[in-house]
């Protein structure tokens, strides 16, 4: 089901400048309609569009974890989801990042994973889509052989 993402509108930024100038939960709360409409509406639908290709996503609490944290502002001044795929999208008052990879590798990824680092090979013949075993890994994500082995089945 597609999201319908068309982008952030609205003082986004004006609402990221203006917490991390007062990280209240007064501030948050006269802003909540603010942040559901122009933040986390767009992300919700960017990662609805971005689900057939990455899998299902894990959007953050705009809440920080302030146990242990010297610094007790309560709100996160960005917000940002990981996809099970490999992705990760986070947003904030100076711009959007997204980035691929992989955390907490299983043993047979792993073992690809370290094999393609260790292999010589130019740049050319990985973004081939070949493994340095000559096996054929999917491309329309990756580019590189070091990708590829380690998210190839």
């Amino acid at each position: 089901m597609a999201g319908g993402f068309d982008g952030w509108r609205g003082d986004f930024i004006g609402f990221f400048l203006g917490l991390q100038a007062n990280n209240s939960r007064a501030y948050f709360d006269a802003h909540r309609r603010q942040y559901e409409e122009e933040v986390k509406g767009p992300m919700v639908a960017l990662l609805a569009d971005l689900e057939p290709e990455f899998g299902p996503s894990r959007l953050a609490r705009p809440n920080r974890d302030i146990r242990f944290a010297a610094d007790k502002s309560p709100y996160k001044t960005n917000i940002y989801a990981d996809a099970r795929g490999g992705g990760y999208v986070a947003l904030d008052a100076t711009g959007l990042v997204a980035a691929g990879g992989r955390y907490m590798m299983d043993g047979p990824q792993l073992a690809r994973f370290r094999e393609a680092i260790a292999a010589n090979g130019s740049g050319s013949t990985r973004s081939a889509g070949r493994s340095s075993s000559g096996s054929r890994c999917p491309t329309r994500r990756t580019t590189a052989e070091v990708t590829c082995s380690a998210t190839s089945g």
